[in-house]
């Protein structure tokens, strides 16, 4: 086998790929189109105040100044940044936090699995003791759905009175449309 029959081989190959690929997204061109509005939001969600961010932080808002007032500074606050010395001690105390809570809640997450794993008396108290938070989170999510969705003094339908879409707020939890 030669040189060029080699690179030959290989440009084959690679097309050969590249038509896979291709061919198999048009098969599944559905489920992207499934994906699409979540990915646009993620994008709209997360990406953007990114990017904004990111523009921001190379220009410079004096107090009272407004953000259409700012002045461009370039990688000066960069600079500013890099070079004190208090952000390192931040950086440092942040890391070292960071590094501590991580090994410290995983240490007593796993001691208290390692723990609950044996039988002795009064392991299910004890059980029931460690999920009493996660089941607390779930039942103050849905109190606050309730309160929420509430005809009386919910933000939703306050906001639907505001904007002139509704005349009182919606009766969301005891209505049978709903």
């Amino acid at each position: 086998m030669t040189i060029v029959s080699g690179k030959a081989e290989a440009r084959r190959r690679l097309q050969s790929a590249r038509s896979d690929v291709l061919r198999k997204m048009w098969e599944h061109r559905a489920d992207y189109a499934y994906v699409l509005p979540a990915i646009a939001v993620m994008l709209i969600v997360i990406a953007y105040p990114i990017y904004y961010t990111i523009e921001l932080s190379f220009f410079n808002t004096p107090p009272g100044l407004q953000l259409r007032d700012k002045i461009f500074v370039g990688f000066n606050n960069y600079t500013a940044i890099l070079t004190s010395g208090v952000f390192w001690q931040v950086t440092f105390n942040t890391l070292i936090w960071t590094i501590a809570s991580t090994f410290f809640s995983f240490a007593l997450g796993f001691a208290a699995a390692l723990a609950l794993h044996r039988d002795f008396v009064g392991r299910g108290v004890l059980r029931a003791i460690l999920i009493i938070p996660w089941v607390i989170s779930a039942v103050a999510a849905s109190y606050i759905w309730k309160w929420i969705y509430h005809s009386d003094f919910g933000i939703i339908g306050a906001v639907l009175v505001e904007l002139g879409w509704a005349e009182r707020p919606p009766n969301f939890i005891d209505s049978v449309s709903t």
